[in-house]
């Protein structure tokens, strides 16, 4: 019998650490949420570059004439249709 009250405390033990362990995993995701707006500002802000990018390479390489892989299918008019 004392065997086996042991190992039930042990057990009992242990799912007490598990629980402390998703305290932990809470703070965690709680710090992401909190974040989340932040991040969006920032792809937001990425997005918003890598668009001004593209257009100003539009413009740079709209001219640019067809040879070897720049052929009338592969080109810098035709981005967008």
């Amino acid at each position: 019998m004392g065997a086996l009250r042991s190992v039930r405390i042990v057990r009992t033990l242990r799912s007490l650490q598990l629980v402390r362990g998703f305290t932990g995993a809470r703070r965690l995701l709680v710090a992401m949420l909190v974040s989340m707006p932040a991040l969006l500002n920032i792809a937001a802000l990425l997005l918003l570059v890598m668009i001004i990018y593209s257009v100003v390479g539009m413009e740079l390489f709209m001219h640019v004439k067809p040879v070897y892989r720049l052929n009338e299918v592969f080109n810098f008019r035709t981005i967008g249709r």
